[in-house]
């Protein structure tokens, strides 16, 4: 098993706040694994014996691609942002 570099439960889009109680986030999880980069993710309130998961396998060069674009989406919200955070943080940490 690689090692978990992230594991949060993050907002849906949809409910950042849940208010409506139906949209509790995802647990994202992010690995190093086998010499690559795996991305996991499901929604947070899944029971544990029932968790399945959705995920994503990048290799060093894809994994470099997608930091590359996070990185530019990062800018360009940092930009919208001249005034402090539009957004309170919502990151919650699973129990």
């Amino acid at each position: 098993m690689g090692k978990n570099f992230y594991h949060f439960i993050l907002p849906d889009h949809v409910d950042l706040d849940n208010k409506s109680g139906e949209e509790p986030g995802y647990c994202v999880d992010v690995f190093e694994k086998f010499g690559g980069i795996e991305i996991t993710l499901y929604p947070a309130d899944t029971p544990a014996g029932e968790k399945k998961k959705y995920g994503v396998f990048l290799n060093l060069e894809e994994a470099g691609d997608f930091h590359s674009a996070l990185k530019k989406a990062i800018d360009r919200a940092n930009s919208m942002n001249v005034y402090g955070s539009l957004h309170k943080s919502r990151i919650r940490t699973p129990t």
